[in-house]
């Protein structure tokens, strides 16, 4: 589980708190003790693995829920994966590295998207000593500092708006720091 993107918000007057569980027939994982606060664009960057038996695969079930101390999780929305299906799609077997899907999150209670989730997906066998069992780093990148130079060389058009026919123009830039 890489992030999630434009989660709805559950909280009244705040983002939402967000945490994820998978699920998967006996198979249950959450990091609800490591929810995000007040971001409605989490970096989880979780792996997570688990057995499954094909044929007959149970559906991997994926939830998005807000954390909340004093009334209870809400949750925010899920995403069904038919893990036989995809066990037994032979273009999907071909690919040797799986793709980064972005998945929809969908509440009960509406038919419109409550967020996306990116991911991906591998199946491998356990008795298959061929196959590399490389687990993939998925670690955030580490924060550096840079420096943002911007350099205005000309303007043009810029309408006359002083009543001597001129314009003082002058140049205002923001940077949004909703990403720090």
């Amino acid at each position: 589980m890489l992030e999630g993107f434009d989660l709805a918000s559950r909280d009244i007057g705040s983002q939402s708190d967000p945490y994820f569980t998978v699920q998967c027939g006996s198979f249950n994982w959450n990091n609800r003790d490591r929810y995000i606060l007040d971001d409605a664009n989490p970096k989880w960057n979780e792996y997570i693995s688990f057995p499954v038996t094909f044929p007959g695969s149970k559906p991997l079930i994926i939830e998005c829920y807000d954390y909340d101390d004093l009334f209870g999780d809400d949750l925010i929305g899920s995403t069904t994966i038919d893990l036989d299906d995809r066990f037994f799609t032979p273009e999907w077997n071909y690919l040797n590295e799986k793709p980064i899907e972005q998945r929809q999150l969908y509440h009960p209670s509406t038919m419109l998207s409550q967020g996306v989730i990116e991911m991906w997906l591998d199946i491998i066998p356990q008795n298959d000593e061929n196959v590399s069992r490389k687990v993939w780093n998925i670690s955030p990148e580490p924060k550096q500092e840079f420096e943002v130079r911007i350099s205005v060389l000309g303007c043009t058009g810029v309408p006359q708006m002083d009543w001597e026919g001129t314009t003082d123009a002058y140049i205002r830039a923001f940077i949004s720091d909703d990403s720090i």
